[in-house]
């Protein structure tokens, strides 16, 4: 199958524009799916992804970012609690993100410089 371009819209790509209401109370999460750059910097980034789990006794996810090659897991007893702590994490710079190893090592090497 061949892979669709993405065009992006001031930035971003353009899925954000068509159901704005179903993020209003999740900015930062709607970024980290959306946002083709980072906020800090300006670099270009793919957008991030989520595992989301029913587990027998609470609700987990995992959150992706392909273009650090980082992760983070969180947990919680209700599904409207994970998205508020989700919501939270996410704009915590002191959240525990570790190295995603799986991304990583299938990440593309950069060359080193010859000079």
């Amino acid at each position: 199958m061949r892979k669709p371009l993405t065009r992006k819209v001031e930035g971003q790509l353009p899925l954000a524009t068509m159901d704005p209401k179903a993020w209003e109370k999740l900015p930062l999460l709607r970024g980290f799916f959306l946002d083709a750059t980072y906020a800090d910097d300006g670099a270009e980034r793919q957008p991030g992804c989520i595992i989301l789990r029913a587990d027998s006794q609470r609700w987990s996810v995992t959150l992706k970012d392909p273009t650090s090659c980082q992760q983070l897991y969180l947990g919680a007893p209700t599904l409207s609690d994970l998205w508020k702590l989700v919501e939270a994490a996410l704009g915590d710079e002191q959240s525990p993100w570790t190295i995603d190893k799986w991304a990583a090592d299938r990440a593309p090497r950069q060359r080193p410089k010859r000079g």
